[in-house]
């Protein structure tokens, strides 16, 4: 059966990647595309979601223009392509993604079963709020506790198969809702969103950790009690060469001793429709799990890079690659680098 066609033009977007690292170290980038691919944490969170893929060695994450993206040609591969559905080819980089129908594959049937199980998949997680919840709740518990591995392959191990294919699925969950809404409301999207940000800050482990910094200052809160709960927590928080706060407490007590109040905003509760009230309170949970998965992501991240930097100098952390370390676990062994391809950063922000 014939794939579905792709443009010959980049078809990127960067969508909510943001929120992973915008400009990744090539160090970062090499997890995170591993992560990303099908046939690794991507392909288990797809099924534990059910929903049908393909599963090519390939990463559906690029470096492009100096930002992380969804290399949409690639997720097209890995989502579509045995399906009725294929990406419109944008007409501008960081167009949102559109999908169309691929009429060449409507008389296909495995196209059409693929299709079908998609459109019965999500419109379960639409018509019943409660249990999408209650699934996304369930991958969040599922993340293992902080573990006590000591050895490159083992964190990178327990991070490819028992906490990404969570992570993922969960984050798969909340974006369709925050489409759903988007969809759902138009105009008054705006006010629910900032309706939906000001009842997130109130739960919140990362904004609680901007808030926290107050009374930290005004001695209501001991600097230490504030390390323990929060040093796991980095300026970018996945980015690999950025130090933990837990490393860097000097610095961080300064920032708290310039730090000011912050003022909780309420706005006014859109007045909405039962139905999309639900969506709306589904977003909000979908949001706060979505928040704990990264924090108990966080863990491993820190455990990482705690191995990291007691494998390699710093001068060469930020270039190595994940197959580089994994394929020399001892520092004297890794040989010199090559001079860098376009295809991974070749920057680092912190180093």
């Amino acid at each position: 059966m014939k794939s579905s066609p792709l443009s010959n033009s980049p078809n990127y977007y960067a969508g909510g990647l943001a929120e992973i690292v915008a400009t990744p170290s090539a160090l970062t980038f090499s997890f995170l595309r591993h992560w990303f691919n099908p046939q690794h944490s991507l392909g288990q969170a797809l099924d534990l979601l059910h929903l049908p893929h393909q599963s090519p060695s390939i990463s559906i994450l690029e470096f492009y223009q100096g930002q992380l993206m969804v290399d949409l040609n690639q997720e097209q591969k890995v989502l579509y392509d045995h399906t009725i559905f294929r990406y419109q080819p944008q007409t501008q980089i960081q167009q949102p993604p559109r999908l169309v129908i691929n009429w060449r594959q409507c008389l296909s049937p495995l196209a059409l079963m693929n299709t079908i199980r998609i459109i019965w998949v999500q419109s379960q997680w639409i018509g019943q709020p409660q249990k999408t919840i209650q699934l996304a709740e369930e991958f969040v518990n599922l993340i293992p506790p902080p573990s006590s591995v000591t050895e490159l392959s083992q964190i990178d191990q327990l991070l490819t198969e028992k906490v990404w294919p969570y992570v993922i699925a969960i984050d798969i969950l909340t974006e369709f809702y925050n489409q759903l809404l988007k969809k759902e409301t138009k105009d008054q999207f705006l006010a629910i969103n900032t309706y939906l940000s000001s009842q997130l800050a109130l739960k919140d482990w990362f904004f609680l950790s901007q808030t926290d910094q107050y009374p930290v200052k005004t001695h209501h809160l001991d600097f230490d009690a504030y390390i323990s709960r929060y040093g796991i927590r980095a300026d970018d928080d996945y980015e690999l060469t950025c130090p933990r706060w837990h490393e860097i407490t000097p610095v961080i007590k300064q920032r708290i001793n310039q730090s000011h109040s912050h003022t909780l905003s309420t706005p006014v509760k859109p007045q909405l429709s039962p139905q999309v009230q639900a969506y709306v309170s589904a977003a909000i949970d979908l949001q706060q799990l979505r928040a704990r998965a990264k924090h108990q992501t966080l863990f491993f991240i820190d455990q990482l890079r705690q191995i990291l930097i007691d494998l390699l100098p710093s001068d060469q952390l930020a270039l190595t690659t994940r197959d580089e370390l994994l394929a020399h676990q001892h520092p004297h062994r890794f040989p010199p680098h090559s001079p860098p391809d376009s295809s991974r950063p070749t920057h680092s922000n912190f180093l």
